[in-house]
């Protein structure tokens, strides 16, 4: 995929670019190897737990000093490109909203002047799509963050596996807003479809219809001359006629699968992996 355009949002110089490299580390890009030192200043902006790869490690930051200790991650097969902006403060961030399309904000909360979640109302305003994640010692702002969509929430002070589990989902959140597209082939053209539109591949009658949000393309064919890449973008298989992205299931209700203006069954030899593989789904999502 193209490169992940990433702005981190307060939290420090070397809280950035320790979050920076913790992003590298889970996605399997080794950048740095170094150490922290850590001295108690009670000048330090902030309480920031920094993770080495065998402990969490508290304290005010005052200096830096490399040391050639290498962090690990638990996702190195899953190299990924990332580009960073680092902003100290809200009025910057914004106006680089401005001429820039972010795919991933990492907003801290605490910020000078406008603080994280009011940076986010305005953020909303100019981007309905970004992936915004807070980074936080106050868990009473979750519910807040209902009201601008956020992800998810990273608590400080940061816990290796949970920060790592958490990207994995971040992630898996962009690469699903990326748009794909197949190529259908049929009556002598050749059309490209937004996969992130499609509801619902179905056959009837010897015709198979791709079932969009806002428009149905029907054409005589088999399912099985697209089976491979449907299920390669996580399509589901709930009958022997239908393929179905899991996105736009909204309820499934005994043996019929409601989606969006649109329903189906599911059958009794496919229900089993069905319910499984949308669990997993739901995992991840």
């Amino acid at each position: 995929m193209p490169h992940i355009n990433v702005a981190i949002v307060g939290m420090g110089v070397l809280g950035r670019k320790l979050f920076r490299e913790l992003i590298d580390v889970d996605s399997g890009n080794f950048r740095l190897n170094w150490n922290i030192m850590l001295i108690n200043d009670p000048n330090a902006p902030s309480e920031i737990a920094y993770l080495l790869n065998h402990d969490t490690v508290y304290g005010n930051l005052k200096n830096v000093a490399t040391a050639n200790m290498p962090i690990r991650g638990n996702n190195a097969d899953n190299k990924l490109d990332f580009n960073y902006h680092h902003f100290g403060n809200a009025e910057v961030f914004l106006e680089k909203c401005k001429t820039t399309a972010f795919d991933l904000v990492c907003m801290d909360i605490e910020l000078p002047g406008l603080n994280g979640m009011e940076t986010s109302k305005k953020l909303r305003q100019m981007d309905s799509k970004v992936v915004i994640v807070f980074v936080t010692n106050m868990a009473s702002f979750a519910i807040e963050g209902y009201q601008v969509n956020a992800f998810d929430f990273i608590l400080k002070p940061l816990v290796k596996q949970t920060f790592f589990m958490k990207m994995d989902r971040i992630i898996e959140k962009i690469k699903s807003e990326e748009d794909c597209f197949i190529s259908l082939s049929y009556a002598h053209q050749q059309k490209l479809i937004n996969i992130n539109e499609l509801v619902i591949v179905d056959v009837r009658d010897h015709y198979i219809e791709f079932v969009l949000k806002h428009e149905t393309v029907r054409f005589r064919g088999s399912l099985k001359n697209y089976e491979e890449q449907l299920y390669a973008f996580g399509f589901l298989k709930c009958n022997n006629h239908s393929l179905v992205n899991p996105r736009f299931i909204i309820k499934v209700d005994k043996d019929m699968l409601i989606m969006r203006d649109y329903q189906t069954e599911i059958t009794r030899n496919k229900k089993k992996q069905f319910l499984e593989s949308f669990a997993l789904y739901l995992g991840k999502h």
